[in-house]
């Protein structure tokens, strides 16, 4: 996900032409965060070390839409629903995307074997396969091959990876984990473990150095949901 500077996001719009208002436009793009149309703010160091706000790369043609729909005399509420559809339409073209990568794949990896795959190599495939197995479950010592998939299985401390599992309460949208080694150059992967519904998608929404980092949903969850996180040093 690229990133993009609160300063940044302004001056593209204002080269853009978009009108932010005769106010603050920095405090526009605030108050469109508040009323959930654009994701929060993630607060990064930037070259200089100096903390400042950030925004998803997307967010310059959700605020775009945003700005016509007001041209076009509807009322928050409406726009609102204009966002929540864009947003529904946006994740149905890309599993419909996924679905084609997924269909090509598989085409190709039949087509692969019913051009290679002869008969007598599928006989010579059988027998080596059998081989194996037999080698692996009969032959085999069962405590190195144990010993082998622990080596090989994701261990968070022999990856340094820190990691750990917490909670959404019902009807929330937002919680704070506590990881005091956390700073802004860090990458957090998330994982829920359940239905986050009726939120369509959830973020992390600002990392706070020396701290933690908030993860969030678009909407409050209908049902107590577990997610895990992990932690990538840079």
């Amino acid at each position: 996900m690229k990133l993009i500077s609160v300063d940044e996001l302004i001056k593209v719009l204002k080269e853009k032409n978009i009108d932010l208002g005769k106010g603050d436009p920095y405090n526009r793009v605030r108050y469109y965060t508040k009323i959930g149309w654009l994701p929060h703010m993630i607060r990064k160091k930037n070259e200089n070390n100096i903390i400042s706000g950030h925004y998803p790369e997307e967010v310059i043609e959700k605020i775009i839409f945003i700005e016509r729909l007001k041209l076009e005399g509807l009322s928050n509420e409406d726009i609102t629903k204009k966002i929540k559809e864009q947003n529904s339409i946006i994740n149905r073209q890309q599993t419909d995307i996924n679905h084609i990568y997924k269909n090509i794949y598989f085409e190709k990896l039949i087509n692969f074997y019913k051009k290679n795959l002869t008969p007598s190599k599928i006989v010579i495939l059988i027998i080596f396969v059998t081989f194996l197995i037999d080698l692996i479950f009969f032959r085999g010592n069962n405590s190195n091959i144990n010993k082998s998939i622990s080596q090989n299985t994701f261990s968070n401390e022999k990856n340094n990876l820190p990691s750990g599992e917490n909670f959404v309460p019902k009807g929330q949208s937002k919680i704070f984990i506590n990881y005091p080694d956390i700073n802004s150059q860090d990458t957090v992967l998330i994982s829920f473990e359940g239905n986050i519904f009726p939120a369509s998608f959830y973020f992390i929404s600002e990392i706070k150095e020396g701290q933690g980092f908030f993860v969030e949903t678009n909407m409050p969850v209908s049902n107590e949901v577990k997610l895990k996180w992990i932690v990538i040093k840079k």
